[in-house]
Protein backbone atom coordinates (compact mmCIF):
# COMPACT_ATOMS: atom_id res chain seq x y z
CA UNK A 1 0.00 0.00 0.00
CA UNK A 2 1.20 3.50 -0.92
CA UNK A 3 1.72 5.69 2.13
CA UNK A 4 -0.52 8.51 1.57
CA UNK A 5 1.11 11.39 1.84
CA UNK A 6 0.20 14.26 4.80
CA UNK A 7 -0.52 17.70 3.51
CA UNK A 8 -0.75 19.09 6.74
CA UNK A 9 2.36 18.95 7.36
CA UNK A 10 3.60 20.56 4.49
CA UNK A 11 0.82 23.66 5.87
CA UNK A 12 2.72 23.68 8.88
CA UNK A 13 5.80 24.46 7.16
CA UNK A 14 4.21 27.37 5.04
CA UNK A 15 2.59 28.48 8.37
CA UNK A 16 6.48 28.04 10.15
CA UNK A 17 8.21 30.11 7.03
CA UNK A 18 5.17 33.28 7.83
CA UNK A 19 6.21 33.21 11.31
CA UNK A 20 10.37 33.43 9.81
CA UNK A 21 9.41 36.17 7.74
CA UNK A 22 7.64 38.36 10.42
CA UNK A 23 10.79 38.08 12.58
CA UNK A 24 13.24 38.81 9.82
CA UNK A 25 11.35 41.89 9.43
CA UNK A 26 11.67 42.48 13.12
CA UNK A 27 15.30 42.28 12.93
CA UNK A 28 16.13 43.48 10.24
CA UNK A 29 16.49 47.54 11.35
CA UNK A 30 19.55 46.18 13.29
CA UNK A 31 21.34 44.76 10.40
CA UNK A 32 20.55 47.12 7.95
CA UNK A 33 21.25 50.85 9.21
CA UNK A 34 19.25 52.58 6.13
CA UNK A 35 16.42 51.05 7.62
CA UNK A 36 15.86 53.05 11.05
CA UNK A 37 13.75 55.21 9.72
CA UNK A 38 10.78 52.23 9.11
CA UNK A 39 11.96 50.56 12.36
CA UNK A 40 8.41 51.06 13.88
CA UNK A 41 6.69 50.00 10.71
CA UNK A 42 8.70 46.87 10.44
CA UNK A 43 8.51 45.56 13.57
CA UNK A 44 5.23 46.51 14.44
CA UNK A 45 4.41 44.13 11.22
CA UNK A 46 6.90 41.83 11.67
CA UNK A 47 5.44 40.96 15.27
CA UNK A 48 1.74 40.92 13.15
CA UNK A 49 3.01 38.41 10.78
CA UNK A 50 5.19 36.37 13.17
CA UNK A 51 2.30 35.75 15.38
CA UNK A 52 -0.11 34.59 12.81
CA UNK A 53 2.50 32.20 11.25
CA UNK A 54 3.04 30.50 15.00
CA UNK A 55 -0.97 30.77 15.58
CA UNK A 56 -1.35 28.90 12.25
CA UNK A 57 1.56 26.40 12.67
CA UNK A 58 0.20 25.66 16.07
CA UNK A 59 -3.19 25.04 14.37
CA UNK A 60 -2.03 23.03 11.62
CA UNK A 61 0.24 20.45 14.34
CA UNK A 62 -2.85 19.35 15.58
CA UNK A 63 -4.17 18.98 12.39
CA UNK A 64 -1.21 16.88 11.60
CA UNK A 65 -1.42 14.64 14.85
CA UNK A 66 -4.69 13.92 13.62
CA UNK A 67 -3.98 13.40 10.29
CA UNK A 68 -1.19 10.64 11.27
CA UNK A 69 -3.19 9.46 13.54
CA UNK A 70 -5.69 8.47 11.13
CA UNK A 71 -3.57 7.18 8.47
CA UNK A 72 -1.26 4.95 11.10
CA UNK A 73 -3.90 2.90 11.88
CA UNK A 74 -3.98 4.62 15.87
CA UNK A 75 -6.97 4.68 17.27
CA UNK A 76 -8.98 3.80 14.34
CA UNK A 77 -12.79 3.08 14.12
CA UNK A 78 -12.84 2.33 10.97
CA UNK A 79 -10.70 2.36 7.32
CA UNK A 80 -13.35 1.64 4.27
CA UNK A 81 -12.25 1.27 0.96
CA UNK A 82 -15.21 1.61 -1.54
CA UNK A 83 -14.83 0.12 -5.21
CA UNK A 84 -14.80 2.04 -8.31
CA UNK A 85 -18.41 1.95 -8.93
CA UNK A 86 -19.69 2.82 -5.66
CA UNK A 87 -16.94 5.55 -5.39
CA UNK A 88 -17.48 6.69 -8.69
CA UNK A 89 -21.90 7.03 -8.14
CA UNK A 90 -20.72 8.76 -4.61
CA UNK A 91 -18.71 11.21 -5.71
CA UNK A 92 -21.16 12.10 -8.13
CA UNK A 93 -23.98 12.37 -6.17
CA UNK A 94 -21.65 14.96 -4.07
CA UNK A 95 -20.60 16.27 -7.10
CA UNK A 96 -24.50 17.25 -8.06
CA UNK A 97 -25.27 18.56 -4.25
CA UNK A 98 -22.23 21.05 -4.52
CA UNK A 99 -23.23 22.55 -8.17
CA UNK A 100 -26.88 23.08 -7.04
CA UNK A 101 -25.32 25.07 -3.84
CA UNK A 102 -22.82 26.80 -5.82
CA UNK A 103 -24.75 28.00 -8.47
CA UNK A 104 -27.41 29.40 -5.74
CA UNK A 105 -24.14 31.01 -4.12
CA UNK A 106 -22.83 32.35 -7.21
CA UNK A 107 -26.47 33.79 -8.75
CA UNK A 108 -26.23 35.66 -5.38
CA UNK A 109 -22.89 37.37 -5.84
CA UNK A 110 -22.87 37.79 -9.26
CA UNK A 111 -26.30 39.90 -9.12
CA UNK A 112 -25.28 42.00 -6.49
CA UNK A 113 -21.91 42.97 -8.39
CA UNK A 114 -23.87 43.44 -11.46
CA UNK A 115 -26.40 45.76 -9.50
CA UNK A 116 -23.58 47.63 -7.99
CA UNK A 117 -21.67 47.82 -11.69
CA UNK A 118 -24.36 49.20 -13.26
CA UNK A 119 -24.79 52.29 -10.72
CA UNK A 120 -21.35 52.94 -10.88
CA UNK A 121 -21.62 52.50 -14.98
CA UNK A 122 -25.46 55.33 -14.72
CA UNK A 123 -24.68 57.34 -12.13
CA UNK A 124 -21.11 57.88 -11.53
CA UNK A 125 -18.95 59.90 -14.56
CA UNK A 126 -15.49 59.51 -13.41
CA UNK A 127 -14.33 56.30 -13.12
CA UNK A 128 -17.51 54.56 -13.35
CA UNK A 129 -16.97 52.56 -16.80
CA UNK A 130 -13.32 51.39 -14.76
CA UNK A 131 -15.40 49.99 -11.93
CA UNK A 132 -17.96 48.13 -13.97
CA UNK A 133 -15.57 46.50 -15.95
CA UNK A 134 -13.65 45.58 -13.06
CA UNK A 135 -16.86 44.38 -11.31
CA UNK A 136 -18.04 42.67 -14.59
CA UNK A 137 -13.79 40.55 -14.51
CA UNK A 138 -15.04 39.30 -11.35
CA UNK A 139 -18.10 38.04 -12.01
CA UNK A 140 -15.73 36.13 -14.50
CA UNK A 141 -13.44 34.88 -11.97
CA UNK A 142 -15.76 33.67 -9.72
CA UNK A 143 -17.90 31.88 -12.34
CA UNK A 144 -14.27 30.05 -13.03
CA UNK A 145 -13.79 29.21 -9.66
CA UNK A 146 -17.14 27.73 -8.66
CA UNK A 147 -18.10 26.30 -12.19
CA UNK A 148 -14.79 25.11 -13.75
CA UNK A 149 -12.59 24.25 -10.86
CA UNK A 150 -14.93 22.03 -8.98
CA UNK A 151 -15.63 20.02 -12.26
CA UNK A 152 -11.66 19.27 -12.60
CA UNK A 153 -11.75 18.06 -8.80
CA UNK A 154 -14.69 15.95 -9.57
CA UNK A 155 -12.61 14.15 -12.16
CA UNK A 156 -9.71 13.83 -10.27
CA UNK A 157 -11.52 12.84 -7.21
CA UNK A 158 -13.72 9.72 -8.53
CA UNK A 159 -10.44 8.67 -10.29
CA UNK A 160 -9.00 8.87 -6.84
CA UNK A 161 -8.84 6.56 -4.13
CA UNK A 162 -12.13 5.09 -2.68
CA UNK A 163 -11.43 5.02 1.03
CA UNK A 164 -12.39 6.84 4.13
CA UNK A 165 -10.29 6.77 7.83
CA UNK A 166 -12.51 7.63 10.63
CA UNK A 167 -11.14 8.28 14.67
CA UNK A 168 -12.66 9.70 17.27
CA UNK A 169 -11.21 12.99 16.56
CA UNK A 170 -11.92 13.33 13.00
CA UNK A 171 -12.57 11.74 9.34
CA UNK A 172 -10.57 11.99 6.40
CA UNK A 173 -12.28 11.50 3.07
CA UNK A 174 -11.28 12.49 -0.38
CA UNK A 175 -7.78 13.57 0.53
CA UNK A 176 -9.27 16.05 2.90
CA UNK A 177 -9.54 16.28 7.02
CA UNK A 178 -11.93 17.12 9.08
CA UNK A 179 -11.70 17.56 12.42
CA UNK A 180 -13.69 18.33 15.54
CA UNK A 181 -10.77 18.39 17.76
CA UNK A 182 -9.70 22.15 17.38
CA UNK A 183 -10.15 24.96 19.62
CA UNK A 184 -14.16 25.26 20.80
CA UNK A 185 -15.31 22.48 17.93
CA UNK A 186 -17.30 19.95 18.83
CA UNK A 187 -18.40 16.50 17.69
CA UNK A 188 -22.65 16.85 18.22
CA UNK A 189 -24.29 13.83 16.70
CA UNK A 190 -24.42 11.39 13.79
CA UNK A 191 -27.23 10.45 11.62
CA UNK A 192 -27.41 7.30 8.47
CA UNK A 193 -29.92 8.39 5.88
CA UNK A 194 -30.80 5.34 3.82
CA UNK A 195 -30.44 6.65 0.13
CA UNK A 196 -28.92 5.35 -2.85
CA UNK A 197 -26.18 5.26 -1.71
CA UNK A 198 -27.08 4.86 2.06
CA UNK A 199 -24.72 7.91 3.78
CA UNK A 200 -23.48 8.91 7.50
CA UNK A 201 -23.68 12.32 8.52
CA UNK A 202 -21.10 13.24 11.21
CA UNK A 203 -22.55 16.69 12.27
CA UNK A 204 -19.75 18.67 14.18
CA UNK A 205 -20.42 22.66 15.51
CA UNK A 206 -17.58 25.33 15.94
CA UNK A 207 -18.62 28.99 17.50
CA UNK A 208 -20.54 31.11 15.43
CA UNK A 209 -20.88 35.26 15.80
CA UNK A 210 -23.77 34.81 17.74
CA UNK A 211 -23.92 31.08 18.12
CA UNK A 212 -22.26 27.88 17.31
CA UNK A 213 -22.42 27.13 13.67
CA UNK A 214 -23.16 23.23 12.58
CA UNK A 215 -21.20 21.31 10.05
CA UNK A 216 -21.60 18.16 7.96
CA UNK A 217 -19.48 15.92 6.34
CA UNK A 218 -21.05 12.74 4.56
CA UNK A 219 -19.73 9.43 4.29
CA UNK A 220 -20.60 6.36 2.26
CA UNK A 221 -21.80 3.54 4.10
CA UNK A 222 -20.17 0.94 2.26
CA UNK A 223 -21.41 -2.54 1.57
CA UNK A 224 -20.37 -5.44 2.92
CA UNK A 225 -19.05 -4.05 6.32
CA UNK A 226 -22.20 -4.67 8.93
CA UNK A 227 -19.56 -4.94 11.69
CA UNK A 228 -17.55 -1.91 10.85
CA UNK A 229 -20.51 0.26 10.42
CA UNK A 230 -22.50 -1.10 13.82
CA UNK A 231 -18.77 0.05 15.29
CA UNK A 232 -19.16 3.29 14.21
CA UNK A 233 -22.78 3.74 14.76
CA UNK A 234 -22.54 2.10 18.32
CA UNK A 235 -19.23 4.42 19.24
CA UNK A 236 -20.59 8.09 17.96
CA UNK A 237 -24.20 7.18 19.64
CA UNK A 238 -22.59 6.48 23.03
CA UNK A 239 -20.30 9.58 22.57
CA UNK A 240 -23.71 11.64 21.77
CA UNK A 241 -25.50 10.05 24.73
CA UNK A 242 -22.78 11.68 27.44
Amino acid sequence: MIKKKNNERILRNISLLIAAFGIFLILSPFFRPDLHNYQANLVVWGAIICFMGIFMAFFFIKREKTLNSNLNGENLIAHWQYPSYEWEMWMSEEYSIKKRIDKYTFLTIAGFLLIVGLLFLFFVDDGGQIVFFILMGAIVLIALLVFVLPKIIYERSKRGDGEVYINPDGIYINNQLTTWNTYRARFEYLAKTNGNPPYFSFVYSQPGRYRRRNYTVRVPVPTGQDSSVQKVIEYFNSRTAK
